[in-house]
């Protein structure tokens, strides 16, 4: 039988558990931070044949020494009716206390809208 419980409950015990990896990335020396940017279709300029955007991301939090960043699309709105779809979304420039991400397209590609997740740790 489920057990029922009080949502201020959970809440508790998520709290704890944040706390508690806090602590373990605190002791192991581990550090991961994740962000995203995104850019909904209409709200600018469509990026059309080797259109790029470039957004510096600073981390809420340095590094001790660059870490490795993981990049992903996550939604992409194109017109590919006409063109077929080249995207690229990167990060450059990475240092301690942030990076550049790129995304462009390329050829006669047209994004009207899309989000990239990034991902950035340290290694141990």
């Amino acid at each position: 039988m489920a057990e029922n419980r009080n949502p201020t409950d959970l809440l508790h015990i998520i709290g704890q558990i944040s706390e508690l990896t806090e602590k373990v990335d605190a002791f192991t020396g581990r550090q991961i931070l994740s962000g995203y940017q995104e850019v909904d279709a209409g709200s600018q300029r469509p990026l059309v044949k080797g259109d790029g955007d470039k957004y510096p991301i600073v981390f809420e939090k340095s590094f001790e020494k660059e870490p490795q960043v993981f990049i992903g699309l996550s939604y992409l709105d194109a017109d590919t009716s006409e063109h077929d779809l080249r995207i690229v979304a990167s990060a450059e420039e990475v240092t301690a206390e942030g990076f550049q991400l790129i995304v462009k397209t390329f050829r006669d590609t047209k994004v009207l809208g899309y989000r990239v997740n990034w991902l950035a740790f340290n290694s141990l």
